[in-house]
């Protein structure tokens, strides 16, 4: 077992993902929420830029819509994520 990322936590299971990371981005807006490197962003600047990708903008109000998303593994690919 790996004890450097024991980060197991129980979840509602009424909640969809965005609804808990909205929960959290109220709690601790100054923490910090993501690491690529050098970069980081807390949460307010990730919720900032989740709910204003060009992404989020495209399929606004098109619930049930099915996006591609294709790019390399980084934050703003967890921005777009979490904003469509």
């Amino acid at each position: 077992m790996v004890t450097w990322n024991a980060t197991v936590r129980e979840y509602p299971q009424t909640h969809c993902l965005h609804e808990l990371f909205r929960q959290q981005v109220l709690r601790t807006p100054d923490a910090t929420a993501v690491v690529d490197g050098e970069k980081q962003w807390n949460y307010a600047q990730l919720d900032m830029r989740a709910t204003g990708s060009e992404l989020s903008a495209a399929v606004w109000g098109k619930t049930g819509s099915r996006v591609a998303v294709q790019l390399d593994r980084s934050l703003d690919w967890i921005a777009v994520v979490l904003g469509s």
